[in-house]
């Protein structure tokens, strides 16, 4: 059954239209994201996933009406020549078509309630702000409270105009000037429910599935205060790193050298003859780092004091290019 494939990863669907939301939600943000066409021999590239949507409706109609309007499977009929392409091709296993109905693993998504879907796309961009441009949380506040602000003055001023220019000011219905701002009102409401940092906590806790860490007590003798570490489960970790579709294949497939260079640690001869790793079989590597860092003033008279250790853990399995 032929289907499509995300340029990125090993995401497949029978749906184009899920292809698009799909793109959008898990690679936008991507700095090296790229899609060519692929439409009938058409070789246009876009980084942005909206002009590449508004390409296809410009440029192709009958695809875009067939395929991204209805909700119809894919129908390859009158488009032989349909494969979204990336720079380079993406070797994908059986096992990942199988799997390719499943849009994100770890999150929660629902592309028939398009409020849902905005409000979790709102909750990643906060995310991003925070993780990946390190802004504070309270100039995160003060971005929702822009944006709330702004949308407010907005519906105001488009329900002004639309007073104004009625064609008749005693048939003014404020039901129907209420329902063409209704999206900007919903937009609104996502705002007001992921302003505060206690609301956004939730959300995430809800909808990403984060695995939390836990306090672990250490019973320590000589000690009038209890000693306690923080540890997050491997078990739970490795439960959602699996959940992805590219991670899993990496791990049934495996990527052992079959020429004799050595390119990972699998190819030494520590890893063949050790007894837990078997030449059949499907065993999880785990390899092990430990750090030692401090969060004081390295030059001053309190840091061994305040020094931290780290233990934290990468999956074997995967080849050392990822």
């Amino acid at each position: 059954m032929v289907s499509f494939k995300c340029p990125n990863c090993t995401y497949s669907t029978l749906q184009f239209k899920r292809l698009l939301c799909y793109l959008e939600y898990a690679h936008a943000s991507d700095a090296s994201f790229i899609v060519c066409c692929g439409i009938d021999n058409c070789f246009k590239k876009y980084k942005v996933v909206q002009s590449y949507r508004k390409h296809i409706q410009r440029k192709h109609p009958g695809f875009y009406s067939e395929n991204v309007i209805s909700n119809r499977t894919v129908n390859l009929t009158n488009h032989s020549n349909v494969e979204i392409q990336c720079e380079a091709p993406i070797e994908i296993s059986s096992y990942d078509l199988e799997c390719g109905e499943e849009i994100l693993p770890n999150v929660q998504y629902n592309n028939d309630h398009p409020i849902a879907a905005s409000k979790l796309r709102f909750a990643k961009f906060l995310l991003k702000l925070l993780e990946e441009k390190k802004m504070k949380k309270n100039v995160i506040k003060e971005i929702t409270n822009e944006m709330r602000y702004q949308l407010s003055t907005c519906i105001e001023s488009i329900q002004e105009r639309l007073k104004e220019n009625w064609v008749s000011s005693s048939d003014y219905c404020p039901e129907i000037a209420n329902q063409i701002v209704s999206p900007m009102m919903e937009l609104i409401e996502i705002c007001e429910s992921l302003e505060t940092e206690h609301q956004q906590d939730n959300y995430v806790m809800d909808h990403f599935q984060v695995v939390s860490p836990v306090q672990v007590s250490l019973e320590l003798h000589n000690h009038t205060h209890i000693q306690s570490y923080q540890y997050v489960p491997i078990a739970n970790s490795l439960k959602q790193l699996l959940l992805y579709h590219d991670v899993l294949a990496e791990v049934l497939r495996g990527h052992k050298s079959k020429d004799g260079l050595l390119r990972d640690y699998c190819d030494g001869l520590a890893f063949k003859e050790h007894s837990l790793f078997p030449k059949e079989g499907l065993n999880l590597e785990l390899q092990l780092y430990i750090d030692d860092f401090q969060t004081t003033n390295p030059i001053g008279n309190k840091t061994a004091l305040h020094k931290t250790t780290a233990i934290y853990f990468v999956l074997g399995n995967i080849s050392p290019q990822f």
